[in-house]
């Protein structure tokens, strides 16, 4: 693979003129890539604009970088995707976060249920949100996905989306993910706890207009679901799919 320049995120609020400057979790990780004035790094803000930029002044209290006109290609899906998963143990999110981040979700809500593991709270929140800028770094994303929660699975229900789908173990053979089809836009996919939803919560989100859709005949972890839902819903319509 082609050696990828570094990539941070700003504000665009950062950028003036043709010059930028880095604060706070980014300066660090500046300082800690151990660049240089004079070395090329990649900028992308927080409306999806990319730029090369150069390191101009690079000290513990400021990093400033000058702007160059080349644009950086940016790498986001077509598709408005989101990922709702129920609260799981910190390492399996983690994994979440960090593979849907690669696939290109727009955002990973985290609910609550009845077989849901606690509530996530700030402090765990805010590490999701961590793994979510270093895998978009990581993959050259030009955008950061949200990281949405803790919601109740009702909240979760009522969100929009041009095809909402529920993917749960007890699908009828044969309820596979939907066909490629035109005018869709934004999915919204939803994966539920180790244990499974309850009956009354997969009549609940049937009756607030979930497909109920099934991952194959074997019964997978809820972390493989989350992957294998994301890309499935990328090859139907997102930026993976057949042009």
């Amino acid at each position: 693979m082609s050696r990828r320049r570094p990539r941070f995120f700003i504000s665009q609020s950062a950028i003036t003129g043709d010059r930028a400057e880095l604060s706070g979790a980014e300066r660090h990780h500046l300082r800690v890539r151990r660049l240089r004035p004079g070395d090329h790094v990649e900028l992308v803000d927080d409306r999806g604009h990319g730029y090369e930029a150069v390191v101009e002044t690079l000290a513990i209290d400021r990093a400033e970088v000058r702007l160059v006109e080349t644009p950086v290609q940016t790498r986001e899906s077509p598709l408005d995707l989101t990922l709702a998963v129920a609260s799981l143990k910190a390492d399996k999110l983690d994994l979440i976060v960090e593979k849907a981040t690669e696939l290109g979700v727009t955002r990973i809500v985290v609910f609550t249920c009845t077989r849901s593991l606690g509530v996530a709270g700030e402090r765990r929140m805010g590490r999701w949100r961590r793994i979510a800028v270093s895998a978009a770094k990581q993959c050259g994303r030009s955008a950061v996905p949200a990281i949405e929660g803790p919601a109740t699975l009702s909240a979760t229900a009522a969100r929009a989306a041009d095809v909402r789908l529920l993917c749960w173990e007890g699908a009828a053979p044969g309820s596979a993910f939907p066909q490629p089809s035109r005018g869709v836009s934004s999915v919204l996919v939803v994966v539920g706890p180790e244990g499974g939803f309850t009956d009354d919560e997969v009549a609940h989100l049937q009756s607030s207009g979930f497909d109920v859709v099934s991952l194959g005949p074997r019964i997978v972890r809820a972390e493989t679901a989350a992957i294998a839902a994301v890309s499935l819903a990328q090859q139907r319509w997102g930026d993976l799919a057949p042009d």
